[in-house]
C-alpha cells in the first residue's frame, strides 16, 4: 500500500500554502474562535468569487484561518461540484426550451400549411390566378424562416438552407398532395404538379400511336 498522500484539488496560491503551513506548525493559534456561522459565511463569499484574503478583509476574520477551513474542508473541490451541478441544470434547461421551441415553431408552419395550402392546390387544379393572389408571399416567407429557425435548433439537424439556386437538391420542399412546392431561392417559388397515373398512362399511349 502506498504511503504516498493524495494532493487535494486546491486554489491556494504558493504564499497561500506556505502561509498555512506556517499556521499549522505553530499550533494552530485560536482556530476555537471559528464558529460554523463564521464558516458558512466565509463560504458564501468564496462561491461568490471572493479570493481568500479578499474574505478575511470583508468579515475582519484572520486570514490564516480563512485558508485552513478552505483546506480542511475542501472549498475549491466543493466549488466545482457546485458549479459542475449548476452546468448540467442548465443543459437541461437548455433542452427543454429548445423541444418547447420547436414544438412551436413546428405549430407555426402547420398553421401556414393551413392558410396556404388550400390555395395553392386550387390554383393547381385549376390554374386561376385568383387563387395565388390570395397568398401573401411576405408571410410565406416567414414560412421558409421558419423552417431555418428550427433546423437550427433541432437536436437532429435538418439540412441548411442554401440560396445557391444551382444547388441539385433544393433546401426546401413543402408536399401539397400530388403537387410540390419548392424555394428556388430568397424571391422564387416554384410549384410544380405531378402527373397521375391516368396522365402517364395517357402519354405513354400517345408516344406509342
Amino acid at each position: 500500500m502506498s504511503n504516498i498522500e493524495e494532493k487535494k484539488p486546491s486554489d491556494l496560491l504558493p504564499e497561500e500554502k506556505s502561509l498555512l503551513e506556517t499556521f499549522k506548525n505553530e499550533g494552530l493559534l485560536e482556530i476555537n474562535k471559528i464558529s460554523e456561522a463564521d464558516i458558512f459565511s466565509w463560504f458564501n463569499l468564496y462561491l461568490s468569487g471572493r479570493s481568500y484574503k479578499e474574505i478575511a478583509e470583508i468579515t475582519k476574520a484572520n486570514y490564516n484561518h480563512v485558508l485552513y477551513m478552505a483546506d480542511r474542508h475542501s472549498w475549491f473541490d466543493r466549488k466545482m461540484g457546485h458549479f459542475n451541478n449548476i452546468s448540467k441544470r442548465l443543459t437541461l434547461k437548455i433542452e427543454q426550451v429548445k423541444l418547447e421551441s420547436q414544438d412551436f415553431i413546428l405549430d407555426l408552419i402547420m398553421a401556414m400549411h393551413k392558410k396556404y395550402g388550400q390555395n395553392v392546390v386550387d390554383y393547381l387544379k385549376t390554374n386561376d390566378d385568383d387563387h395565388l393572389k390570395k397568398i401573401d408571399y411576405k408571410g410565406l416567407d416567414k414560412y421558409f424562416k421558419s423552417i431555418e429557425a428550427l433546423a437550427k435548433i433541432s437536436v437532429k439537424p435538418l439540412p441548411p438552407y442554401s440560396d445557391d439556386i444551382n444547388n441539385s437538391n433544393p433546401s426546401v420542399h413543402i408536399h401539397l398532395g400530388d403537387s410540390e412546392v419548392t424555394r428556388k431561392d430568397s424571391n422564387t417559388v416554384e410549384i410544380k404538379s405531378r402527373p397521375s397515373i391516368e396522365d402517364l398512362a395517357k402519354a405513354k399511349k400517345d408516344k406509342q400511336t
